[in-house]
């Protein structure tokens, strides 16, 4: 009996030392709204069917010809897992605010917009929800960015504003979030017609 006395004393000290442990040192893992983090970011063009179908398009190949209202400009992301001990504070790039989202045309678009012009207000967007589906309506790129939006892996550009002539064009895209993490991508060149 008194060698099991002699046990019980560490015994429940060292339960009370890994309780203790345990909790002080969790990583808040049960808490963790996301696993990763955008690591690149991807633009490319498609030609929708019509101007309303912008999940029915077809790829375009470099100095393609297309209609500006059936131009889809899409950027998604690349992204890695990260390991649980940064799990436990929700601030990757996943779960961050977009900051800024500029579309620069790298020539002459029409008499208002020329060569490394933004394009923003003539834009619209469409995006994926943090639920996962894409917004059904377009949403003019500049109120889009008004609401602090939080990021999304996904989302389509359109142009709403013809240029005065066919002409050949690419576009800049350039991503920023609030904490910092900025991406830049370039299209292919192709025609865009009026």
């Amino acid at each position: 009996m008194r060698k099991l006395k002699n046990y019980i004393k560490p015994l429940i000290f060292g339960i009370i030392i890994l309780t203790i442990t345990g909790n002080s040192c969790q990583n808040g893992y049960e808490m963790c709204t996301w696993e990763m983090e955008t690591t690149d970011m991807n633009v490319y063009l498609g030609k929708m069917e019509n101007p309303t179908s912008y999940d029915l398009t077809t790829h375009i190949d470099k100095l393609d010809y297309c209609k500006y209202n059936l131009l889809r400009i899409s950027f998604k992301f690349d992204s890695k897992y990260l390991s649980h001990e940064f799990c436990s504070t929700p601030r990757d790039s996943l779960v961050g605010r977009i900051e800024d989202i500029l579309l620069i045309c790298n020539n002459d678009y029409n008499e208002l917009y020329k060569t490394g012009d933004t394009l923003n207000s003539i834009i619209d967007i469409i995006y994926r929800k943090t639920n996962g589906m894409m917004t059904k309506s377009r949403l003019s790129l500049e109120s889009y960015l008004s609401i602090k939006p939080i990021c999304t892996f996904h989302a389509y550009l359109f142009l709403n504003h013809p240029p005065d002539t066919t002409s050949i064009q690419s576009f800049k895209l350039f991503y920023k979030e609030t904490d910092g993490t900025t991406f830049t991508d370039t299209t292919e060149t192709i025609y865009i017609t009026p």
